[in-house]
């Protein structure tokens, strides 16, 4: 069985493993183009005990922004738990630079918004459950959980269920996490840690965000980049 399962691990890494663009130019070309679909990415807010919701709201849009680009229906939003369910003001292109932000100015995009799903789980082993779900679902592009409490054996399972078949639409997969489990063994491709910051000559709330490991990867120069309310609305 060992020898049989290598050889099926070994096919999947021959195939070129399809990428999101994050719009963070040091990440995307260290990466070779962006996140992978194939793997579970946890984000973590320094010294606080929810996910950095700014951040996976742009991630989100990124993917869904992919999928039109390359001419296909936008797909389904997974947002999988309380804690991660963002403002649905958010959701609305237009309207992410805040209370002053005009529709008139600028035509309000719903796409994101149209395509998100919020499902209800609040134990971590209904998160997990709804996960795996919708990880294996056709229909999602994109799933947004709340990883809080998952040890090695759920991000194990996760990874699994994000990985497609060559030749299938692929499925981002982002979890958001307590800081205080930064330190807790996981599965996961990616991990990374966002912090607030301050940019010069913009108002708007920003951020840091940091590539702290990169599994089979190299962290090369990505490690720290700056993103902005501001920027975000601009490429959403």
């Amino acid at each position: 069985m060992r020898p049989e399962l290598s050889s099926i691990q070994a096919g999947f890494e021959a195939v070129a493993v399809d990428r999101v663009p994050t719009a963070w130019s040091s990440v995307d070309a260290s990466m070779g183009g962006g996140l992978p679909l194939a793997g579970l990415h946890e984000w973590f807010a320094e010294g606080a005990s929810w996910a950095p919701l700014g951040v996976l709201v742009h991630l989100a849009w990124q993917r869904l922004t992919k999928e039109l680009r390359e001419g296909g229906p936008a797909r389904g939003v997974f947002w999988i738990g309380r804690r991660v369910w963002p403002y649905p003001r958010s959701l609305v292109g237009a309207l992410r630079g805040g209370l002053d932000a005009s529709p008139s100015d600028s035509p309000a995009d719903t796409t994101l918004l149209d395509a998100s799903v919020f499902l209800d789980a609040s134990s971590a082993a209904e998160r997990l459950w709804c996960a795996e779900q919708c990880l294996r679902c056709r229909g999602a592009a994109c799933v947004v959980m709340d990883g809080a409490g998952f040890d090695m054996a759920a991000t194990r399972r996760l990874q699994l269920a994000s990985s497609r078949l060559p030749g299938e639409c692929g499925v981002l997969a982002l979890s958001g996490r307590p800081w205080e489990e930064r330190r807790l063994l996981s599965a996961a491709t990616t991990r990374w840690v966002t912090r607030p910051c301050a940019v010069a000559g913009s108002a708007e709330p920003s951020w840091e965000v940091e590539l702290l490991r990169w599994k089979g990867g190299a962290l090369h120069d990505a490690g720290v980049v700056q993103a902005s309310a501001a920027w975000e609305r601009s490429t959403g």
